[in-house]
């Protein structure tokens, strides 16, 4: 755009903009509000050439819901006809290709959801309305419905004015949403970015966040107990992975496995399946079967193999992971499921899993500890299945 003011065609398209809400469009705005990408620095709005004829006002960016997203890379198909989703997969591509769409920095994650939705619910059972919310700390009614759906930051003053009027007394469960709030976002699982799913990026920063987590596999060791020839096994083999690079994505797998060297509790089911199965080669797994033995000897990590011989209850059928901060009803459930994996943390989820676990464990074998004899030698127990196993693979 030359410089001057707007041509009465920009003006009309910006006054538009601001009015409607079409295709997941912003009713107002954001200006004078702060977005942000995964590690949460403000995002930089994304615009084409033909958009710079326009309010830049108005050239927000959709973060993972439906709207307007443009790419400058010539010859590239525009983005704007794109739902959001569909567009960060086609950004996701342009990244491994080592091409941007300039101002994309990635969806909304896991934990900026989960913190939006947080305030939601809180304000939802005060019986407040989202202006009514704003009006305490000097918001409008548009803003607050924004970081409730972890568009936009919120400060630390903010949240304490509105856990007050929300009636939230619990200081554990407010402490733990503050620093959920006020998280950049990054880790040791930043230099991934563009590399790995950003599924993978947020279980990655979920598990950080935790101090407990109970894990149940059905037909395949958990992530961060593989070995390497494990791991690259499972994806040579994935359909699913031809986008990504299977390397990056074992790399990434094996620096998952930094959480078990903290203080950090683990307690793991597995499925006798999971065990049982051979595609990785005999050798591969005798190898993994000894490194579950290895780990197990961590003072904080519990195995448990669930038989197939179980008796109590039909055994769960899908495999999920229970991750639990400081505070219980701030917990995650990442749920394996196809195409993707599910992550829920409403109460009643919490509290079904949770109870899920627990039928899991008490159905299971007892624990592998090395340490402890056997009860008797007519008493199956986790320890002695992989130790038969593992001989079963030397013969």
């Amino acid at each position: 755009m030359a410089s001057g003011g707007q041509s009465e065609a920009a003006r009309t398209a910006c006054s538009s903009r601001r009015t409607t809400d079409q295709s997941g469009g912003l009713k107002a705005h954001m200006g004078d509000l702060r977005e942000t990408g995964r590690n949460g620095s403000p995002a930089k709005r994304m615009k084409t050439s033909a958009d710079a004829s326009s309010c830049d006002r108005c050239n927000t960016e959709s973060r993972g819901m439906s709207g307007s997203i443009a790419s400058q890379s010539r010859g590239l198909p525009g983005l704007t006809s794109l739902a959001g989703g569909a567009a960060h997969e086609f950004c996701a591509r342009l990244r491994r290709q080592g091409r941007t769409a300039v101002g994309y920095k990635g969806p909304i994650s896991l934990r900026q959801r989960r913190f939006g939705s947080e305030l939601q619910r809180l304000r939802t059972a005060a019986g407040l309305s989202a202006p009514e919310a704003g009006a305490l700390v000097g918001m409008r009614g548009p803003a607050v419905s924004h970081t409730e759906a972890g568009r936009i930051t919120l400060n630390a003053e903010r949240l304490e004015i509105w856990l007050d009027a929300y009636g939230c007394t619990d200081a554990a469960y407010r402490a733990t949403l503050a620093e959920m709030g006020r998280s950049t976002g990054k880790g040791w699982w930043s230099e991934f970015e563009g590399k790995v799913p950003d599924l993978s990026l947020d279980l990655a920063e979920v598990e950080d966040r935790s101090v407990r987590l109970a894990n149940y596999e059905v037909l395949y060791i958990p992530g961060v107990l593989q070995v390497p020839a494990y791991a690259e096994a499972i994806y040579d083999g994935t359909d699913g992975n031809q986008e990504w690079d299977v390397a990056e994505l074992v790399r990434f797998r094996l620096a998952r496995r930094r959480i078990l060297e903290g203080h950090k509790d683990f307690h793991f089911v597995i499925h006798e399946a999971a065990l049982r199965t051979r595609f990785p080669s005999d050798a591969v797994m005798r190898e993994q079967l000894h490194h579950l033995l290895d780990m197990a000897e961590r003072p904080n990590v519990t195995i448990q193999v669930l038989p197939f011989t179980v008796t109590k209850r039909p055994p769960s059928p899908g495999s999920f992971l229970f991750c639990e901060p400081a505070c219980l009803e701030l917990s995650t459930i990442v749920v394996d499921g196809a195409p993707r994996a599910g992550h829920y943390g409403d109460p009643e989820s919490i509290a079904a899993y949770r109870r899920r676990f627990d039928q899991l464990t008490d159905s299971a074998l007892l624990a592998v500890d090395s340490a402890e004899p056997r009860h008797s030698s007519a008493t199956r127990d986790s320890l002695g299945v992989l130790r038969h196993l593992i001989y079963m693979l030397q013969v």
